[in-house]
């Protein structure tokens, strides 16, 4: 896996723009999209992002993609499986003078639902 390089002035405040994620980093801005596509594609070394949809207004804009990949690695302590995961997530990006100030989504990852009489954890092959 080669290097991850996201430009901190993309991001308000010296770099440190606000990401919200479900992912475990304790940074912010650039340093946190880097952390955050570091866990994912050693989890998911093929990940595949593909746009749907992008909206604009204002100082807003809304994308929402379609995410696919193998799950080849840990991920949210979950051991690989191998198998092709799909799902679907949408971000809204706020704007300050042309950088991101904030972001935050939704993801909906159902590889690990919990279901009735069952924990969660990797489905059943």
């Amino acid at each position: 896996m080669g290097s991850i390089g996201f430009n901190q002035g993309l991001f308000t405040g010296n770099g440190q723009g606000t990401i919200r994620t479900p992912l475990p980093v304790q940074a912010s801005g650039a340093q946190a999209l880097k952390e955050v596509w570091a866990i994912l594609l050693r989890a998911f070394p093929d990940l595949h992002v593909t746009v749907e949809d992008v909206i604009a207004s204002g100082d807003k804009i809304v994308a929402r993609d379609t995410v696919t990949g193998t799950h080849r690695g840990e991920y949210m302590g979950f051991a690989a499986t191998g198998k092709s995961v799909p799902y679907q997530e949408t971000f809204i990006f706020a704007f300050v003078d042309g950088r991101v100030s904030e972001t935050g989504g939704v993801v909906a990852v159902r590889m690990y639902e919990t279901r009735p009489g069952r924990t969660a954890g990797p489905p059943a092959a």
